[in-house]
């Protein structure tokens, strides 16, 4: 992958096979929807192509426990604004 694909540090440690740094830059918020210019390949498509499955399952897991996490910030702040709301 040359470095003027438009690459983002995900995309390399994915294809390399640095599982601790996709979960690192993952739960910092890399962005995994990002793709290469190239190809249009996003850093789960790259681990695929190395075939360094343990990546992609990183990649899923932290995806899934930030949107879990975000809905259950989202679930407790609703009551206590609907609250607030229909005090008024």
């Amino acid at each position: 992958m040359p470095k003027d694909d438009g690459a983002t540090a995900l995309m390399s440690a994915a294809q390399h096979g640095h599982t601790r740094t996709v979960e690192v830059l993952c739960r910092a918020g890399a962005n995994v929807n990002l793709q290469t210019e190239s190809d249009g390949a996003s850093a789960m498509e790259l681990a695929m192509d190395a075939r360094v499955v343990v990546v992609v399952v990183v990649i899923v897991v932290v995806v899934v426990a930030v949107v879990v996490a975000a809905a259950s910030c989202a679930t407790a702040v609703v009551p206590e604004a609907a609250t607030t709301v229909a005090s008024t």
